[in-house]
């Protein structure tokens, strides 16, 4: 999903103050580079690669170990999971209160008597 405006803005920053911090130039043409490389990741994964590596690299990241520190990082799984979950919840139905299960029994057990013959039941 391509970013918006505003993330393309957000991930210049961040990727600048991350140069600044590990003494690496920055201009604009990098910065366009990395954004192009990084484009296809979500941003999400983009922003903890980039927050990973200034915890973790000794030298600046290429675009490559910044998606692989977001993607593989348990931050986004965890954002991940949590994004299913939300999708599920939205979409699931309600769950059965205990007596709308004893409903569902009794009519059951109704349609079982209508259908099958009675020595069956025995």
């Amino acid at each position: 999903m391509p970013w918006t405006e505003a993330e393309r803005d957000q991930f210049f920053k961040r990727l600048t103050v991350l140069a600044e911090m590990m003494g690496e130039p920055m201009t604009a043409t990098r910065l366009t580079a990395y954004a192009a490389a990084l484009e296809k990741t979500p941003f999400g994964a983009v922003v903890i690669g980039l927050e990973k590596a200034a915890e973790e690299c000794r030298y600046f990241p290429k675009p490559v170990e910044v998606r692989d520190l977001g993607i593989c990082s348990r931050e986004w799984a965890h954002a991940k999971a949590l994004d299913a979950e939300l999708t599920a919840q939205r979409y699931l139905p309600e769950p059965m209160t205990t007596e709308q299960r004893l409903e569902n029994i009794d009519r059951l057990r109704r349609l079982i008597q209508t259908v099958l013959p009675r020595r069956v039941m025995r």
